[in-house]
């Protein structure tokens, strides 16, 4: 009662980048401007390449706890819900995990309501079929946010595009 609780309950939604996450803990821990950029560091580090599989869920930590410990539980609870029935389904289709985690994760930022969802993932499976651009939005703002915020603490992570936005060179740009 005197001095709050140790630990925290922090939410992370659905669509998140990395960056978003990190911040959401570092608020959330309350820790200072050092303490921050060490675990925003360490966080990213332990997290590369594994976006998607970071699983948006409502977690309790130690505010205490280091980014490795914080990475490894996001992952863990992945690994946890992708039973052996969608581990199954999966092998039933010509697409890999990676693959289909990252169709999901360009369909959740995509859309707004989970009606659109099948909707739009057909359309992008249609035009991955066919060697069509997927011309997706929110891969574009993925990329510009990527160049442009690239080691600053706080930043727009989803830009709205102009028409030069559609020009930037990028392996995340699917409009090129």
């Amino acid at each position: 009662l005197t001095h709050g609780p140790d630990e925290v309950w922090v939410t992370i939604p659905e669509g998140l980048r990395r960056e978003e996450i990190a911040e959401r803990f570092i608020e959330a821990f309350g820790l200072t401007s050092n303490q921050a950029n060490i675990f925003g560091v360490e966080f990213l580090g332990e997290t590369e390449g594994k976006e998607g599989f970071l699983f948006p869920e409502t977690y309790l930590f130690p505010k205490t706890a280091p980014a490795s410990l914080v990475a490894q539980k996001l992952i863990q609870t992945f690994d946890v819900k992708v039973d052996e029935k969608i581990k199954k389904d999966i092998e039933k289709t010509e697409y890999s995990q990676d693959v289909l985690v990252t169709l999901a994760s360009i369909i959740e930022r995509e859309t707004l309501s989970s009606a659109e969802r099948p909707v739009v993932a057909g359309i992008l499976i249609k035009r991955a079929e066919n060697g069509w651009p997927l011309q997706v939005d929110a891969t574009l703002q993925y990329a510009i946010a990527s160049q442009d915020c690239e080691g600053k603490a706080e930043c727009n992570w989803w830009p709205l595009l102009s028409g030069e936005s559609f020009e930037t060179n990028s392996l995340y740009n699917t409009y090129k």
